[in-house]
């Protein structure tokens, strides 16, 4: 008899366990959350030209996706002038985890004001979807100058930072194939690839941009991310 009551007992903790618990654990397995690579807590900050000095010393936004075995797209974009969202570097998670890189230059100079961004995660099948994270960064330029636009890409102020005259920004380009963005611009961009060593490369269609900075295609011989 007291057998039979401590099982039914244990039966009913168990179902009152699966019912309040495992919401709970299924919303921890369903997330996205990111940070500064410098340990600075996640949200919007000033990034000063005076002390970081240039675009490779720049934190990074290292973002963790869940659930973790399931490659994702992370986009990190900015608002432009016109109130439309660019897209300044994507990247492909890998264990749960990416990193994304701003650019803080405006033209051929350090952007100087403030320029919103956010963070979005694309939608993938039948994958969680998740809401975009947005945050500010002041930029301030120590020179003096400043900006005509609002685009840490460079576009507003018609430069490019993948060095062309076409007015397309670097940041346009990441995510394609070298070949292809060879005979769009109709030359061969400045490179570097992923150690930031600058180079000329031979075989274009077997490297692919995966970053732009300082009038620099960032290539690699894997797609969106450095290999």
């Amino acid at each position: 008899m007291f057998k039979n009551r401590l099982v039914s007992c244990l039966t009913i903790f168990a179902l009152l366990l699966f019912l309040f618990v495992s919401p709970v654990e299924a919303v921890a397995k369903k997330s996205v959350s990111w940070k500064w690579s410098d340990g600075v807590a996640a949200g919007s900050r000033s990034i000063a030209k005076s002390k970081y000095r240039s675009s490779d010393q720049v934190p990074t936004i290292v973002v963790t996706i869940k659930p973790k075995a399931i490659a994702r797209i992370a986009s990190l974009q900015y608002l432009t002038d016109d109130g439309e969202w660019a897209e300044e570097y994507r990247a492909q998670s890998e264990s749960g985890q990416t990193k994304l890189y701003l650019n803080p230059m405006c033209g051929s100079g350090w952007c100087d004001g403030v320029i919103t961004y956010r963070i979005v995660i694309e939608p993938s099948g039948d994958q969680p979807t998740y809401k975009p994270s947005q945050f500010k960064i002041t930029y301030s330029n120590s020179s003096g100058s400043t900006s005509s636009g609002g685009s840490s890409s460079g576009s507003s102020s018609g430069g490019s930072s993948s060095g062309s005259s076409s007015g397309v920004s670097g940041a346009y380009f990441i995510g394609w194939n070298l070949e292809d963005v060879q005979d769009f611009l109709g030359f061969d961009p400045r490179t570097a690839d992923c150690s930031g060593l600058g180079r000329s490369v031979l075989w274009a269609s077997n490297w692919w941009v995966v970053n732009s900075y300082s009038g620099v295609l960032v290539v690699s011989k894997s797609p969106y991310r450095c290999s």
